[in-house]
C-alpha cells in the first residue's frame, strides 16, 4: 500500500504478486491487484475514447465489455461497428457469432460461424456451435463434420453428446437420438 500512496503502481502489483505466491486465496490481495488492473484498463479505454471514439479497437473492446457482462445486443452493435472500421479483422465473427447464439438468433449466428471458419477451419468454438446447432435440428449427418474436431480436441460432455446421439440414430431410433440431444444442447 506504501507503493501505491508513492504512486509506484508496478512496483505494487510485484509485490501483491509475491503475496499472491504464498497466500494465493488472499482476498485482500486479489481485490487490490483486481482493483489496480481494473483503474488501469478503465484509464486506458478513457485515452482511446479521447484519442477516436469511434476506433476499431474501442468498438472491439466495447463489445468484450457489453458480452461479458451479458449485454449481447450491445455487443453485436460494437462488433458490426468494429467489422465495418475493419472487414478482414480475425475473430470478430466467432465473437459475434456467440453473441448472437446467446440471443438465440441461431440463424444469425450460424452466418458467423461459417464466416469465422473461413478465418480459421480448426476454430473449435465455431465447429462446436455449427454441429450443436446442427444436432438441435435433428442434422445428424450434418452435424458429424463439425463435431469431428470438437469430439477429439474437446470436453467430454460434447463428446458424449455426439457419440450417444450418433449411436441412438445409427441403431435406427432417431426419436430417441432427438431426445438424448434436446436436453444436452447449449443453444
Amino acid at each position: 500500500m506504501a507503493l501505491l500512496s508513492l504512486d509506484r503502481v508496478d512496483d505494487a502489483i510485484g509485490q501483491f504478486d509475491q503475496s499472491l505466491v504464498q497466500n494465493p486465496n488472499d482476498l485482500d490481495v486479489l481485490c487490490q491487484v483486481a482493483r489496480l488492473h481494473m483503474s488501469a484498463s478503465l484509464s486506458i479505454m478513457q485515452k482511446l475514447m479521447e484519442i477516436d471514439p469511434d476506433s476499431f479497437q474501442l468498438h472491439l473492446l466495447m463489445g468484450e465489455v457489453y458480452f461479458n457482462n451479458h449485454h449481447f445486443e450491445d455487443s453485436v452493435k460494437e462488433y458490426r461497428a468494429a467489422l465495418a472500421k475493419r472487414p478482414d479483422a480475425p475473430g470478430i465473427h466467432f465473437a459475434m457469432g456467440n453473441a448472437l447464439r446467446n440471443l438465440q438468433k441461431i440463424d444469425e449466428a450460424e452466418v458467423e460461424f461459417h464466416t469465422a471458419l473461413k478465418e480459421n477451419p480448426n476454430d473449435y468454438g465455431s465447429n462446436q456451435y455449427l454441429g450443436e446447432f446442427a444436432v438441435g435440428r435433428h442434422e445428424f449427418s450434418a452435424a458429424v463434420p463439425y463435431l469431428l474436431l470438437p469430439v477429439l480436441r474437446g470436453p467430454a460432455r460434447l463428446a458424449r453428446t455426439f457419440c450417444s446421439a450418433s449411436a441412438t440414430y445409427n441403431l435406427g431410433d432417431s426419436q430417441k437420438a432427438k431426445a438424448e440431444t434436446a436436453g444436452r444442447r447449449s443453444v
